[in-house]
């Protein structure tokens, strides 16, 4: 995958496996370089995503830590990884919750390049 191939903005639907699935709609405006991604959620600022890998099909991202939109006065860091599938950008999230112990909730998600 090239970074390049993904550039643009992505409008997305995570999943969370808790025990009540939690879904949250959010977006990624995706460069064609490492930097410059941020992850954008319901209201709140833009977070920057840090790519720290690319590799075959996938890219990693991680972003954080930021103040979980789930679970209030908990931060929260994410790993995820992306890939294209056709038309689709895909991919599983792990949310690491800085709590005692640290949890680590595993998710998915997916979305479309949002139109100009």
């Amino acid at each position: 995958i090239a970074l390049a191939d993904v550039a643009g903005t992505w409008n997305l639907t995570g999943t969370l496996a808790t025990e009540e699935p939690t879904v949250t709609n959010y977006s990624i405006v995706a460069t064609d370089s490492e930097t410059g991604w941020t992850l954008l959620l319901p209201n709140r600022g833009p977070i920057e995503i840090r790519i720290v890998a690319i590799d075959g099909d996938s890219i990693v991202g991680e972003s954080g830590p930021f103040h979980s939109i789930i679970r209030d006065g908990v931060m929260v860091t994410t790993r995820t990884v992306l890939r294209l599938q056709g038309n689709m950008l895909v991919g599983t999230l792990d949310a690491t919750y800085d709590t005692d112990p640290v949890q680590i909730v595993p998710g998915t998600f997916e979305g479309t390049r949002a139109m100009p």
